[in-house]
């Protein structure tokens, strides 16, 4: 199948890597350099003390866009809104496939045209190395959702023979969304804050009991969702325990970062609903005034 990537951050490339093993894959990037790397040199994917080359494509512009079978796209959220543009001009019959945290692009998905949308998460932890770098920190999953199409789309998918990059489906996009939204709202922002690794909030016994109020703050907007769910994301920090989460490593390069999409979504819900986070909104714009001070958002 060929399949175009968009976005050569981690995430990006770590789905590039993986899939070019079976499939042709090109990696769209917003600089040329890059591209050009990542086509004279491959993909360079490194997993524990393994490394393996993948031969890719990397283009530095989407002319040919729409000649690809599936396009997967890999970039942040605040990204999407300069892309959406070109998404509306792809043929319909061309199936994309959504990887942000939050879920404000929601909204943005349900204008989208395309005859099958899918929307998906992962759990794996995966750094950039450079342009053509990439490594696989963590073995998680990838959780993958029709939004769009019926269940029957959910064949069409390409599935990867790999045990280190499990694809699994799951019937309920809503939920799979929530279960991603809640789990990064608690550990990016803190993380992020304190300056720590995930495990820090677990070991930590002052960090532990403000992951725990801003769980339960966040629970509120998401009635449905019980007190136990916190094991799951206590698991996650215990597994991630030395990874730095993306939210802190946007803020320490001074890249802006998901807080909007993230804790700031549900801030908006709380606001909606007249569900008082008090922590939460305290979270949310301590992160916006970190942003200011380092001149990465306006005042």
């Amino acid at each position: 199948m060929n399949i175009g990537i968009i976005g050569g951050g981690a995430v990006g490339l770590l789905f590039a890597a993986y899939y070019g093993e079976q499939h042709n894959v090109v990696v769209y990037c917003k600089r040329k350099e890059q591209a050009q790397k990542i086509t004279t040199e491959g993909i360079k994917l490194k997993y524990e003390d393994n490394y393996l080359v993948v031969p890719v494509s990397g283009k530095g512009t989407m002319e040919d866009l729409k000649l690809q079978e599936l396009i997967i796209i890999a970039v942040k959220q605040h990204q999407l809104e300069s892309l959406l543009p070109l998404l509306r001009t792809l043929p319909r019959h061309i199936p994309l496939l959504f990887i942000q945290n939050g879920m404000g692009h929601v909204s943005i998905l349900q204008s989208m045209l395309q005859k099958s949308i899918f929307v998906g998460t992962i759990e794996h932890g995966a750094v950039r190395m450079g342009d053509r770098a990439v490594s696989h920190n963590g073995i998680g999953k990838t959780n993958i959702a029709v939004f769009k199409g019926g269940s029957t789309v959910i064949n069409t998918f390409p599935l990867l023979e790999n045990p280190l990059f499990p694809v699994v489906f799951n019937h309920d996009y809503l939920e799979m969304l929530e279960a991603k939204l809640i789990a990064n709202a608690v550990i990016n922002p803190l993380t992020t804050l304190f300056r720590v690794k995930n495990g820090e909030l677990i070991t930590n016994p002052s960090y532990y009991e403000i992951f725990k109020q801003l769980y339960h703050e966040i629970l509120k907007c998401f009635p449905k969702w019980d007190n136990h769910y916190i094991d799951d994301i206590i698991k996650i920090c215990v597994n991630t325990s030395k990874n730095t989460s993306s939210m802190l490593k946007d803020m320490t390069e001074g890249r802006k970062t998901e807080i909007e999409a993230i804790l700031g979504y549900i801030v908006d819900k709380g606001k909606k609903e007249s569900v008082d986070i008090p922590v939460a909104r305290f979270v949310y714009r301590a992160i916006i005034g970190m942003e200011i001070e380092r001149g990465i958002r306006a005042k």
